[in-house]
């Protein structure tokens, strides 16, 4: 649902503003644009697969044993995995832009594709902070005695 979403607003800010106005817009920061996108998805790969390493840990303590028998646990490494899909997905499109969209040769096709991965992974990295919050919530909470 998310992602038709995000679809839906890439797409009604496209007919808003037209492909050649946005072309206008970055020329002249392409590259560097460009550079940064792919420095900024490949930092934040390093971030995502950290944090299933830190999930691991925490799936292996008592208080996540219903998340487990729930099929919950598989559901959120998926959800993990799939970011990291779209993080690396994001960090070589990025580089495919700094080679192929300059300001010499612009590319709207290149420029568009390149909004629309980028907003698909934004909130894929939405959803995985609010599992990492949650969780950690979760492990933070204080033990009971009486249990």
């Amino acid at each position: 649902i998310a992602f038709f979403i995000l679809l839906s607003v890439v797409g009604i800010a496209i007919c808003k503003w037209p492909v050649s106005e946005l072309l206008v817009v970055i020329s002249g920061t392409r590259a560097s644009a460009y550079a940064t996108l792919a420095s900024i998805s490949g930092s934040l790969l390093g971030f995502v697969i950290t944090s299933v390493s830190i999930i691991s840990v925490f799936g292996n303590m008592p208080r996540f044993e219903l998340l487990k028998q729930a099929s919950q646990l598989q559901n959120i490494f998926h959800i993990f995995f799939h970011t990291i899909y779209c993080l690396s997905i994001a960090t070589i499109w990025s580089l495919i832009g700094l080679v192929l969209d300059t300001d010499r040769s612009p590319s709207g096709v290149i420029t568009l594709l390149t909004l629309v991965i980028f907003s698909v992974t934004v909130a894929r990295i939405a959803r995985c902070i609010w599992i990492l919050q949650a969780m950690t919530r979760i492990a933070a909470r204080p033990i009971d005695e009486s249990q």
